[in-house]
């Protein structure tokens, strides 16, 4: 039986997938260009993304580095975040090319759904930030952090030039593309928006089980 929060969230996803399907004209989801699921599943990403920068930007270096858990604190887990859309955006392309010279077939809105129930299934599936929804970043150039800790400026600078690179990539995809170009990796050969959306739970999963339990310790330093 699924918990709660993976109910609450396959809905979610069924949701998107509806939207896309029911749209004859492609939904706009990023500034520049006009998307599909996959462009959908990205600009959910990219909200995560700023979501956890306006959350962590103010930190101080005490509160960056506080550690109940040897190796395991604000900064890790923000470094882990960042490595992790490193290594997206280095196998994707990759991925990308693999796929375009194997007889592989495009796949439909249900096959991809089906990918996603596996996937939440494997891998569970933390609920998205409350006020996610209010977040109105869209794309990878959007993101700001101009106010933050300095500390944490060129580690965020990092990040965003890694997710306009792997934006850019998305963006050169085709719907036809998209849905027939497959991810090949650790957690199996799937379809391009479930890869994006793995890499994106793996992030939401390092905030809450990390960054935000981190905080909610009695001894987290004030600010």
């Amino acid at each position: 039986m699924l918990g709660g929060d993976l109910e609450e969230r396959l809905s979610e996803v069924v949701c998107l997938i509806n939207l896309a399907k029911k749209a004859k004209i492609k939904i706009v989801s990023f500034r520049t260009m006009e998307s599909d699921l996959l462009g959908i599943f990205w600009t959910e990403k990219i909200k995560l993304t700023q979501y956890i920068i306006q959350t962590t930007k103010h930190y101080s270096s005490n509160q960056l580095d506080f550690s109940v858990t040897p190796r395991e604190s604000v900064r890790s887990f923000l470094q882990a975040m960042v490595a992790g859309d490193f290594f997206l955006r280095v196998s994707l392309p990759i991925s990308i090319g693999i796929s375009s010279i194997l007889p592989i077939s495009r796949q439909s809105e249900e096959e991809i759904e089906k990918d996603l129930v596996r996937f939440r299934d494997q891998f569970g599936s933390p609920a998205l930030p409350i006020h996610l929804k209010d977040i109105i970043t869209q794309s990878a150039e959007e993101l700001f952090f101009e106010d933050c800790n300095p500390e944490l400026k060129p580690l965020f600078l990092r990040w965003k030039r890694i997710l306009v690179r792997l934006e850019k990539t998305i963006q050169g995809l085709s719907m036809k593309d998209s849905l027939k170009y497959r991810y090949f990796s650790v957690i199996g050969i799937v379809s391009l928006p479930v890869a994006i959306n793995y890499f994106e739970m793996q992030n939401l999963t390092w905030l809450r089980n990390g960054i935000m339990k981190i905080t909610e310790n009695p001894k987290f330093p004030s600010q």
